[in-house]
């Protein structure tokens, strides 16, 4: 059986979703996603999402709330 090629800096929502579950072990819905694209989260043509983009956001998220809490 062949894995179908999924390109991490240009995933759909729904992939990404699915990825971002599967590796976390926690539920990542595809409107958790888009509430972060909402947010600010930036994607790329035809609404792809590029994981490690996702990730620098987050990280810069979590960095502002936690100065928030200072």
């Amino acid at each position: 059986m062949a894995l179908a090629q999924i390109d991490p800096k240009a995933l759909s929502i729904a992939d990404a979703a699915r990825i971002l579950s599967s590796a976390s072990g926690r539920t990542v819905t595809e409107e958790m996603l888009r509430e972060a694209v909402r947010a600010g989260l930036p994607l790329k043509a035809n609404d792809r999402i590029d994981i490690f983009t996702l990730a620098a956001w987050l990280n810069r998220e979590l960095a502002h709330a936690n100065l928030g809490k200072n």
